[in-house]
């Protein structure tokens, strides 16, 4: 009797786990079972100081705000943003594939404090825009400064913390840093360390411009942050479109080694190329090695739909990463120094931008936000506005 209970039971949980395996693949395949790739774009979001509209759970059918009318004519460059753009140092410490590497996560502050350092610069004379300078904004102050509106999806909000304070404070003045209780903790985690002072406001606050964001593409789904993301190629025309008309950079969040990871677009060129013999997408191609099972069937299974890879066009992408023996991130001869009480604890800083091929940001990227400056027209030293290429 004992026997058979026991079998009973074996087979209960059996059949069990089946309808659960089941059911998950079941799940993870119904993600893209669309006769075509479907493009969740969303109407602009009015996201100026004190709007408090969360836009974390769009319609799933949006569609793209222009309701079909066609995109207007883009040069086939766009490249000022380039001149206003600072140096990131670098979020980790170590190398990704030894025992002392420590990431801070710090990714989405990097490129957010970097696209207010860019429209910060458009006030800033050109021999001013200096790392360590006077707008060059601690990223660190991003990342532990309290919330003054709670708008949901900090992927989408955060930066407006900026215009909630009117202000943000420089790197110089709470620096992005290591630290820790001791030496086994020392590392770039300790920027999650709340270490502001308690006047901070009256001392160490300076002006940023008034900014506004819009939601170019957002992957509807739920946790959606971590997950791949299928964009069309009329999103990649109006991130393009957004530096163009917006004069502001792209933050994106995208898919790498199965986690989130964020950067800021600063730039296009349809007839660049990817550095390296291979041309057609191989840091997109060699993403899309590192994920995990289901989302790398999904890319490749959007990308064969999509027409495969191009030879030219890329983005140009501020980056907060350096990883060593890997052509696609470069670094600078110049080094940032994390503490200024130590000696030994310095690094290279990120490159200004690397390149990084459309379709990269097409069957990986699963957020897009555009960030531009309120009052660009009157800027002191405003980009220089691009026409069409005949």
């Amino acid at each position: 009797m004992r026997k058979d209970k026991k079998s009973s039971f074996t087979l209960f949980l059996f059949s069990w786990m089946m309808v659960v395996l089941l059911n998950f693949v079941a799940t993870a395949f119904a993600e893209d079972t669309t006769p075509e790739i479907v493009d969740s774009t969303l109407d602009p979001v009015d996201s100026g100081a004190g709007d408090d509209s969360d836009v974390s759970n769009p319609d799933e059918d949006s569609r793209d705000s222009s309701d079909g009318a066609p995109s207007p004519k883009l040069p086939s460059s766009y490249k000022a943003l380039l001149e206003y753009v600072l140096p990131a140092p670098l979020q980790h410490q170590g190398s990704n594939d030894n025992y002392d590497y420590v990431n801070a996560g710090s990714c989405f502050f990097m490129a957010a404090t970097g696209a207010m350092e860019i429209l910060m610069n458009m006030d800033v004379a050109p021999e001013n825009r200096q790392s360590d300078g006077l707008s060059d904004l601690s990223e660190r102050w991003l990342m532990t400064v309290p919330e003054v509106a709670s708008r949901g999806n900090f992927i989408v909000n955060r930066i407006l913390t900026f215009n909630d304070y009117a202000g943000g404070v420089l790197n110089k003045d709470y620096r992005y840093t290591k630290g820790g209780y001791n030496e086994y903790n020392y590392s770039v985690r300790h920027n999650w360390v709340n270490e502001l002072p308690g006047d901070w406001e009256k001392k160490i606050l300076v002006k940023t411009p008034k900014i506004e964001t819009k939601v170019i593409f957002m992957a509807a789904a739920p946790g959606a942050k971590n997950k791949v993301g299928v964009m069309s190629d009329r999103t990649i025309e109006k991130v393009k479109q957004h530096l163009v008309e917006k004069q502001g950079p792209v933050q994106v969040v995208y898919n790498e080694s199965g986690v989130w990871h964020s950067v800021l677009i600063v730039g296009y060129d349809d007839n660049d190329t990817m550095d390296g013999e291979v041309k057609e997408c191989p840091f997109t191609k060699k993403t899309i090695r590192s994920l995990g099972f289901f989302h790398r069937w999904k890319a490749k299974r959007a990308m064969a739909r999509g027409g495969g890879c191009e030879e030219k066009g890329v983005f140009y992408v501020r980056e907060s990463e350096y990883h060593e023996n890997d052509p696609f991130y470069q670094k600078l001869d110049k080094v940032y120094d994390y503490d200024l009480q130590r000696e030994g604890e310095e690094a290279p800083y990120a490159a200004p931008f690397v390149k990084r091929e459309y379709e990269w940001l097409k069957y990986l990227g699963n957020h897009a936000v555009g960030i531009s400056r309120v009052d660009v027209d009157k800027a002191r030293f405003p980009p220089k506005k691009n026409t069409p290429t005949p």
